[in-house]
């Protein structure tokens, strides 16, 4: 997925492109309903971006998926070709998509991670099951950045710091 000068995103390739269909396409493809897109990830089978809402609404976290089998979209249920709102209180100014989990950054500092948990990558216990929106991943107040790679997450910290959580099998945590 990509970003115009419009404001809009095209997606393109196997998987949901967000303009209500769910086959592929080598071709770009308008994603349907987003006008003033700021970021746009993309995971296995899914895509999210950031959309200003402007006023009240601020920036807000939008994604789509056909089967929502990770819980993508942040809640249970069918998956949509469409993008759908994401439920978080307050703003987001980062996000980032992983194999099967998305994190989102909030002003302020706090993480919140959703999907995919069978190595941690959400950042909080849950058995290694997958989840929906659940609260900030603990004792991160300071990030400035997240990045959702295929089994762990990692955020740069307003010090400078970087902390990750996850799958560290090939080394992904930095923890030697």
């Amino acid at each position: 997925c990509s970003i115009g000068s419009s404001g809009r995103a095209s997606c393109w390739g196997l998987g949901p492109r967000g303009d209500g269909l769910s086959n592929g396409d080598s071709r770009p493809v308008e994603v349907a309903g987003l006008t003033n897109v700021l970021d746009v990830d993309v995971g296995v089978g899914f895509a999210c971006a950031i959309e200003d809402l402007g006023g009240a609404m601020g920036r807000q976290a939008f994604c789509w998926t056909s089967s929502n089998a990770d819980l993508q979209l942040g809640r249970t249920g069918s998956g949509t070709p469409l993008p759908e709102q994401v439920s978080l209180a307050g703003e987001e100014i980062d996000l980032s998509g992983g194999y099967g989990h998305v994190c989102a950054l909030q002003p302020g500092g706090a993480v919140y991670c959703w999907g995919r948990n069978n190595a941690g990558q959400l950042g909080r216990d849950t058995g290694g099951a997958d989840d929906v929106i659940g609260p900030a991943v603990s004792g991160i107040t300071d990030a400035t950045a997240v990045s959702a790679g295929r089994f762990h997450t990692c955020v740069l910290r307003s010090s400078g710091a970087l902390s990750c959580w996850g799958k560290n099998t090939s080394g992904e945590l930095g923890d030697g």
